[in-house]
């Protein structure tokens, strides 16, 4: 029993302390700033979505917890929508679990239907949290993104169709296009066109709304049919609800058409040049319209021929050859179907009409393509292999040439097979196509070759400067950015992406970002304790094939001193003894502070111990007597500091006894060392920039391609064959060797025939 007694006394306690705490705190709200109030939201805004025509009592969704941490037990919330709910479709409630004050939002019961997202949306409410026992106010911002359901079927506009279509239309014809419109969102939004019956002649397409016509029509059988076209939505159709969609009326009128069409007659006849060139005169005779045009249906698949109308009427055209036929890749001629139509709407055709062209044996010279394309690497030193022009037929008897012109200097042409070498270098970066002309015989044929320049890695990337310098504040952030170096590469693609580093053989404390080349720090710098200048070696290598283009540029980053290290005395805890008639102006003792800064002067400064200015100190830290020493004056405790003008030491004490008259003057300080240690730092800071003084200076010897490889002297100038030499045999062995390398670049040549 006294157990419980007790334990129930504690809590009595505890609970009354808690009370007179809260009290305090509400005294003090009181008191204090009003605008500033405890009681706040977990966020300033609320994202919440619900979706739209929602049952009553239903809770909008958030993915965070919206309401108010309970740091007072005692506060009793409630939550009001103050604004953005004109329409009162929403109210707000407070649920308490805990220590948190949950806000609820819901749809009423009345008007939750009448939230459609077609009409509104998007709601901005504000909510307003009132707390009864503090009279505490806050609010939020809750936005509630209305989401859409497919709650709309498609609409048609217009929602009928007629149309006019003559019995003798093509099949596929299109006959009308219908079209509706869904104001759902996404796949809410999707539906298809179909029929509601299939006893007819036509077809829709489902996405379109083009209704054809797939099967023949006869205006004696059925001259009107009324077709009900519904745009079904896609979404109710794979959920299982059938019909869910709107429906059109399109109606299709057949219209009878006269027979009548036109003929081509007599059966043309084809004439051939001597040059080869075919042309055929054609004549159609119209039917009740006038002839519109002439077509080639079947048998011009290369497409030689085109077709020419003659005279106003247009029923007379004459078909002509405008490409030179290969006949001996035709040897049994061509076969040509003619087929006309009139200006009829739909147009009527005649009957096709076969007309055979026999074969030429007489075939003039044609080169075997009328354009050659050729890819050329800018690698390609002269007399480099092109392209081998061929002609048809094959004759031994002609003679190649190119025309001049600007482009065809660097090329030539071996003008008995028709071998196109270069004369030249090229470069991409100058010139990236190049156009010309050849020719056989003197211009019995001619061909056009277009020798497209392949980029290749031939270019080293280019700093936008030549040396970058920079100073940088000790104590810069880790990861500061310091400065952006820039490269550019003049070559294309791959080649062309440059990317950075740093190829200091020695750590340094600062990165470079390879794509940005921006440098930062990545260690803390102290101007005493480390280098005072940092000469960096950048690297800019592009990434093309087959090796990496590299250049480099020296960047100089020069540390800057700035006022971070507070004076530290040589001498503390100092005990000195003067006699009572020590003169004015004598030195008792010199307490000396040193600053790593080397920045400023440092100032000394007798903070405490000298009331009556019975002492003085200097610039040097040198503490004089400034007055005589009373009658009757035991001791002195003096506490000094070292300031400069920033930063000031920790106080030095010097405690001063005052002795007989005639003793001498004695001092006993403490030592710290703070040179000595000063000294050792500084040493050991400098010693990389003594020992490693090749990182301050810049080459690229070690990474620029300089030298050629070099063939071997021995190798023979001309090689004599017999006319039967074996195919794949061994002709001579190649070797060429790089500059300051023993090893060899071995290859092999063979004998082809072509």
């Amino acid at each position: 029993m006294t157990k419980w007694t007790g334990y129930w006394m504690v809590s009595h306690k505890t609970m009354l302390l808690a009370l007179f705490l809260f009290f305090l705190l509400h005294l003090s709200l009181c008191h204090g700033n009003k605008d500033v109030s405890p009681m706040k939201f977990t966020h300033l805004l609320y994202n919440t979505t619900i979706f739209e025509n929602p049952a009553p009592r239903t809770y909008i969704e958030t993915p965070i917890k919206m309401g108010i941490e309970l740091i007072n037990p005692l506060w009793n919330i409630k939550f009001n929508i103050v604004s953005g709910d004109d329409e009162e479709f929403f109210q707000a409630e407070a649920l308490k679990v805990g220590d948190f004050a949950f806000l609820r939002i819901k749809t009423r019961v009345s008007f939750s239907a009448s939230i459609n997202r077609e009409v509104q949306d998007m709601y901005a409410l504000t909510v307003e949290a009132t707390e009864s026992t503090f009279d505490l106010k806050t609010k939020t911002k809750v936005t509630v993104q209305v989401l859409d359901t497919n709650d709309l079927k498609p609409l048609f506009y217009p929602a009928s169709y007629h149309v006019v279509i003559s019995e003798d239309s093509p099949l596929q014809r299109s006959v009308a296009t219908v079209s509706a419109t869904d104001a759902d969102l996404g796949s809410n939004a999707e539906f298809y066109y179909l029929f509601t019956t299939h006893s007819h002649p036509f077809t829709v397409d489902p996405f379109t709304g083009t209704v054809s016509l797939s099967k023949k029509l006869n205006h004696t059988r059925n001259e009107k049919y009324d077709l009900t076209v519904l745009a079904e939505d896609r979404t109710k159709k794979i959920s299982g609800i059938q019909k869910f969609g709107n429906m059109a009326r399109v109606v299709v009128n057949v219209q009878k058409t006269n027979k009548t069409h036109p003929v081509i007659t007599p059966t043309p006849k084809p004439a051939i040049s001597s040059d080869g060139k075919v042309t055929i005169n054609v004549h159609v005779e119209p039917g009740i319209k006038p002839v519109q045009s002439l077509h080639i249906t079947e048998g011009d698949v290369d497409k030689f021929f085109d077709i020419i109308p003659l005279g106003v009427q247009g029923s007379d055209f004459q078909i002509i050859s405008t490409k030179k036929i290969c006949w001996s890749q035709i040897p049994h001629g061509l076969n040509l179907s003619l087929q006309a139509n009139d200006n009829s709407f739909p147009s009527l055709l005649s009957p096709i009409m076969q007309v055979y062209i026999p074969p030429v044996h007489y075939m003039p010279l044609t080169f075997l393509e009328d354009t050659y394309i050729v890819a050329l690497s800018e690698f390609s030193p002269p007399k480099t292999h092109v392209v081998k022009l061929s002609i048809m037929p094959e004759s031994y008897n002609v003679t190649y040439s190119i025309k001049a012109n600007p482009d065809s200097t660097k090329f030539k042409i071996n003008s008995k097979n028709g071998m196109i070498i270069t004369k030249d270098y090229f470069d991409f970066e100058t010139k990236r196509w190049y156009e010309f002309d050849a020719i056989v015989n003197n211009g019995e044929a001619k061909t056009h070759i277009v020798v497209e320049i392949i980029d290749e890695n031939d270019n080293t990337p280019q700093f936008m400067k030549n040396l970058y310098q920079v100073t940088l504040d000790e104590n810069s952030p880790v990861g500061s950015s310091i400065l952006k170096v820039g490269a550019t590469d003049k070559d294309l693609g791959k080649n062309a992406l440059v990317t950075y580093s740093i190829a200091n053989s020695n750590p340094v404390p600062f990165a470079i970002d390879p794509f940005t080349g921006i440098i930062s720090t990545s260690e803390h710098l102290d101007y005493e304790l480390m280098k005072r200048q940092y000469h960096l070696r950048i690297w800019a290598s592009d990434s093309g094939s087959p090796f990496s283009q590299v250049s480099e540029c020296p960047v100089t980053i020069t540390l800057n001193n700035i006022n971070d290290n507070v004076p530290l005395f040589e001498r503390i805890d100092c005990n000195t003894t003067i006699p009572i008639d020590l003169p004015i102006g004598h030195t008792i003792v010199q307490l000396s502070a040193i600053d790593l800064d080397e920045l400023e002067e440092l100032k000394y400064v007798i903070e405490s111990g000298n009331e009556h200015d019975m002492f003085t100190t200097d610039s040097l830290g040198v503490i004089k007597l400034n007055k005589p020493i009373p009658p009757y004056s035991n001791a002195f405790n003096l506490k000094i500091i070292a300031t400069d003008g920033k930063h000031k030491s920790e106080a030095s004490i010097v405690r001063i006894t005052v002795t007989n008259t005639g003793d001498e003057p004695t001092f006993h300080c403490q030592e710290t060392g703070i040179f000595q240690q000063v000294t050792d730092k500084l040493i050991k800071s400098i010693k990389p920039i003594l020992t490693n003084q090749e990182e301050e200076a810049f080459s690229d010897k070690y990474i620029t391609n300089r030298y050629s490889p070099k063939f071997n002297l021995s190798i023979p100038g001309s090689i004599e064959l017999v006319e039967d030499y074996p195919l794949n045999t061994t002709i001579v062995q190649l070797k060429a060797n790089f500059f300051l390398k023993s090893d060899f670049l071995n290859d092999t040549v063979r004998l082809d025939w072509y």
